[in-house]
């Protein structure tokens, strides 16, 4: 009997500096690497639209840290856009389905977002 071989797998997208998750590992199409590569391209716009649909998207499926990751990456576009109000209620709805789960990571990125969201405009992004 013969046995297949796994199929190959994408190359990691890895996140430099202080803060990037353990390994330093996130796979592209995961709403932190999408939404966090269009944040640091200085494209507002179409994170919001890119998070906002994964945040729906992970919800309807049930997947419970995909969505808490794209709704702290949607707060911070929406900040970076402006719309305080807006980035505030994504925030308060990620940090309330980060405390749900055993999640520390989620709590401490959803932290560093608050602070940018309560008055920090220096252009970091929350995993910083």
């Amino acid at each position: 009997m013969k046995y297949a071989r796994p199929a190959p797998t994408r190359p990691a997208y890895r996140p430099s500096g202080r803060g990037a998750p353990r390994g330093g590992r996130l796979r592209p199409g995961c709403p932190g690497a999408g939404g966090l590569g269009q944040l640091r391209a200085g494209h507002a716009e179409s994170t919001r639209r890119l998070t906002h649909a994964e945040a729906e998207r992970a919800g309807r499926t049930g997947e419970r840290i995909a969505e808490p990751d794209a709704r702290i990456a949607l707060a911070v576009s929406l900040f970076r856009l402006a719309d305080d109000d807006a980035a505030r209620e994504a925030l308060d709805r990620a940090e309330k389905l980060v405390r749900a789960l055993p999640y520390p990571a989620g709590i401490r990125h959803a932290a560093a977002a608050r602070q940018l969201v309560a008055g920090d405009r220096s252009g970091r992004e929350p995993h910083e």
